[in-house]
């Protein structure tokens, strides 16, 4: 028994395919299915129903995998102790929400590639639910999301603090207003990202609408800020932007943003991980390269009842 075939069978577990779980450890299938039939030739019981699309455990291997799960993550500990002579060096595994990555990561990414050059750095975008389960089973090291959680098995650090705007159509009605209030929006043209986007819990908070109220001829669910923007831009309605998302946009775009007046309603994203992590000293770095290049307005604190919760309003 290794580890790399615990490694293949937990690939297999969650692919729910042999062909697939080998392109994601990077082998050829008939390697991986080798490997997994020794381990299941060693055991002296099959692992998979491989008769079932997708694949499935078998009821003792369940029990392998819930077993091959706390080994192969023990394993990763061990590396991680033996990098720490060189704490700059390792493999960090970052899950982003889709409403942060395609305006916070190529902030960072590029100096962190320069400045960190042995660290390999696994980015994945994932749902809040996703990334909070993915850190309870070690399959991530730490997540990029919008805080607080208040989980007692995760800890979280702030990183920054990101107002929201109003994006509208061209030929909207609150674009003859300099600033917009909450109570200026309405659910009839807003459009909204899919459920399980936390985002779209805060912007039902902003708004002042609950979820059930939301009413459009034509459904449509989108998990991408930049899909709702050229929705608008096409046709008519609203939604909400955070602020780096705003900015992020043409010059001819940026004209159809208006602020919120006085204090704005605001996110709070931070940096999240198991109080049992082992690789501290990666996250650190990771936290220090994203603040670098964070705008400086950004990273003060406003007052809390500016900040919006993450819970989907009932």
């Amino acid at each position: 028994m290794t580890i790399v075939q615990l490694e293949y069978i937990l690939a297999v577990e969650k692919e729910g395919h042999f062909g697939r779980a080998a392109r994601a450890c990077h082998v050829t299938q008939p390697t991986l299915s080798m490997q997994v039939l020794k381990l299941e030739e060693f055991l002296g019981f099959s692992i998979f129903d491989r008769e079932k699309n997708p694949v499935i455990p078998t009821e003792k291997g369940i029990l392998i995998l819930k077993q091959a799960k706390i080994a192969v993550s023990e394993f990763k500990k061990i590396n991680s102790v033996y990098a720490q002579n060189d704490p700059v060096s390792g493999t960090l595994q970052v899950g982003i929400i889709p409403t942060l990555a395609p305006s916070l990561i190529p902030l960072f990414i590029h100096s962190f590639e320069k400045k960190y050059p042995k660290i390999d750095l696994f980015i994945e975008e994932l749902q809040t639910p996703q990334i909070i389960q993915a850190l309870l089973e070690d399959r991530i090291d730490v997540g990029l999301l919008v805080t607080p959680l208040n989980i007692h098995s995760l800890e979280e650090t702030a990183l920054f603090y990101e107002p929201f705007y109003g994006y509208f159509s061209k030929n909207h009605k609150l674009l003859k207003k300099e600033k917009i209030k909450p109570q200026d929006l309405h659910q009839n043209d807003l459009w909204l990202l899919s459920e399980g986007h936390c985002f779209r819990n805060q912007t039902l908070q902003i708004c002042k609408i609950k979820n059930k109220a939301i009413h459009h001829r034509t459904h449509f669910e989108s998990g991408s800020l930049e899909t709702l923007i050229r929705i608008i831009d096409a046709g008519e309605g609203y939604t909400l932007l955070p602020e780096l998302t705003s900015t992020s946009i043409s010059n001819h775009q940026k004209k159809k943003i208006r602020a919120f007046e006085g204090k704005p309603p605001t996110r709070e994203v931070g940096l999240v991980y198991t109080k049992r992590i082992h690789k501290r000293r990666l996250i650190q770095k990771f936290k220090e390269a994203v603040i670098e290049k964070i705008p400086k307005h950004l990273l003060k604190k406003p007052k809390e009842k500016q900040i919006i919760s993450i819970e989907e309003p009932t």
